[in-house]
């Protein structure tokens, strides 16, 4: 079966308090790592990244044979989604494994 890491980049938005920003985030974690397909979730505070200006990141394990069926999945599942997080400023990266 295919697997796949997806990277989260992100952080509060400038009039949310890190904690509210950290406790929303929390409960979203436990939201993905019940979604099928879902094989661990782990965030992240940024220690040392070139170009990242953004404090924390999530990376989800993920193993689907249908990866556009998995991410619509996963929208459905997370929306509707009112985010604490700049979404301007987020990143997003999705890797298939190849060894």
């Amino acid at each position: 079966m295919p697997k796949y890491l997806m990277l989260a980049i992100n952080g509060p938005k400038p009039e949310i308090a890190e904690d509210d920003y950290n406790a929303w985030y929390r409960a979203q974690l436990d939201k993905i790592r019940a979604i099928p397909g879902v094989k661990h979730a782990q965030r992240y505070k940024v220690a040392m990244g070139k170009g990242i200006t953004q404090p924390y990141f999530a990376a989800y394990q993920i193993e689907t044979d249908d990866i556009d069926s998995f991410m619509v999945d996963m929208a459905a599942r997370l929306h509707p989604l009112e985010p604490p997080f700049d979404q301007a400023m987020s990143l997003a990266l999705l890797g298939e494994a190849i060894d």
